[in-house]
């Protein structure tokens, strides 16, 4: 009959009042692999991504990650997060048995978690803190800025860097950390990693 629902109406999204919009953003697609070091011969060279951190360890969550983009892209999102479990009990070695790697999650990034954000006022912090650590202004710092060569953040200077970073964030970074990390980005993602773990 005309004027009545289909059988599929009780399951059709209804109408609701309207809800604030949360601008979403892809930050990253986490992808499950065996080894970072093989997986980054395969992104780059064939796929044409670049690599713009080194690979970090978080041992809380048994994985190891390591961030790209597309060669296209100038320190803009959606980055690829090639993800490595590195121990036998780790989730993505289970994805790996099971599925043989591959899209392991997303990230979005919103600007207030409140309404649905959080990490944009952490991100901002650690710039923060590494400007200050670099005696540099908040509005020059760059994912891509180099700590050593464009930033003047020597060894000292780093062990300060990961002290500052561990107690105005409440967070522990691994003690390996500092000799892993060479640019900015690093730091966010060693961040980002330690503050899921």
């Amino acid at each position: 009959m005309a004027g009545e629902p289909g059988p599929g109406a009780a399951c059709a999204p209804q109408a609701s009042s309207p809800k604030p919009q949360v601008p979403l953003r892809l930050h990253h697609v986490g992808c499950a692999v065996r080894s970072i070091e093989r997986a980054l011969g395969y992104y780059t060279r064939v796929l044409g991504f670049r690599q713009v951190t080194e690979a970090v360890e978080a041992p809380s969550q048994k994985v190891k990650v390591c961030f790209l983009e597309p060669s296209s892209a100038s320190g803009t999102a959606p980055f690829l997060e090639l993800v490595e479990g590195v121990s036998a009990g780790s989730p993505v070695e289970k994805l790996i048995e099971a599925t043989g790697g591959g899209p392991y999650h997303l990230c979005f990034e919103v600007d207030d978690l409140d309404v649905g954000g959080t990490m944009n006022d952490r991100e901002t912090k650690v710039l923060e803190i590494i400007a200050r650590v670099a005696k540099r202004d908040v509005a020059g710092i760059k994912l891509e800025q180099q700590l050593v060569a464009d930033l003047g953040i020597d060894s000292p200077k780093a062990l300060q860097l990961m002290c500052d970073l561990e107690e105005e964030l409440k967070i522990e970074v691994p003690e390996d950390a500092v000799g892993k990390i060479a640019t900015v980005a690093d730091v966010l993602a060693l961040i980002q990693v330690t503050s899921h773990a």
